[in-house]
């Protein structure tokens, strides 16, 4: 897919996180028991969902949801990931040992599968949700820093800043940079399917894969419920992923 298409999607969807909602009202977050499952019409142009929520105010509201637990995880990932990778890279001894095993342990679970273990057991919420994706998110971000540190590691023995800082940090950049915009993707995916399950944010919560379950329940009544956000889902997924890749191929 053409680089620029890819740019131009994820502008339209940080427009969307960050603008958009300053021209909605909450209102359309609220129940209204009169539109209960309320066809397509001029004042709720994408329907309206179970107790007369608005879906175009929940998918909205739902894609900051979706992007906040997404770029968090990524933030206590990546910061558990320099920890450990900065470890286990420059003490390759007992620690290294320790670390590696930890991941060789965490890897033989499926991501995904891992998350509803972890949020099976916690309480429904923003917060929990953010801690069950970063229990195993930090693995992919502690390899590149590792391997990192092994390749450079003569460069911080010499403990030469202008060297630290001209051979070390730039070895990082990228790599971490594409790592995050592709687990961007997988933090969207994970926060929609942990929700659907019930299991991510609680229900009152705007939620795509709240919106998602709605549809499945409703499905041949109104249909439309399951169509939006399951776009909004692919759009926001697959353009931080071809992004990354385009990245990749690039750099």
């Amino acid at each position: 897919m053409n680089f620029k298409i890819i740019f131009i999607l994820n502008i339209i969807i940080y427009f969307i996180i960050i603008f958009v909602p300053f021209f909605l009202t909450e209102e359309g977050l609220l129940e209204k028991l009169d539109f209960n499952l309320f066809s397509l019409s001029e004042f709720y142009i994408f329907g309206n969902g179970e107790s007369g929520i608005s879906i175009l105010v929940w998918i909205v509201y739902g894609i900051r949801i979706s992007f906040f637990i997404a770029f968090s995880y990524n933030i206590v990932s990546l910061s558990v990931g320099i920890i450990c990778g900065f470890l286990s890279g420059f003490y390759r001894g007992v620690i290294g040992l320790i670390v590696m095993r930890i991941i060789k342990i965490l890897e033989v679970f499926p991501g995904l599968l891992f998350a509803i273990f972890v949020s099976s057991i916690f309480q429904s919420n923003v917060i929990n949700t953010i801690i069950a994706l970063s229990i195993i998110g930090w693995i992919g971000y502690t390899k590149i820093i590792r391997k990192g540190v092994i390749q450079r590691k003569k460069y911080i023995l010499m403990n030469i800043k202008e060297q630290f800082f001209a051979y070390l940090i730039p070895h990082f950049t990228y790599p971490v940079l594409i790592q995050l915009i592709f687990k961007m993707s997988i933090g969207i995916t994970f926060e929609v399917a942990l929700s659907y399950l019930g299991l991510g944010v609680s229900m009152e919560t705007p939620s795509l894969g709240v919106l998602l379950q709605q549809g499945v329940n409703h499905f041949f009544v109104a249909p439309y419920l399951s169509v939006f956000p399951g776009v909004c889902v692919v759009i926001s997924a697959f353009s931080f992923s071809f992004l990354s890749e385009e990245l990749k191929n690039r750099y």
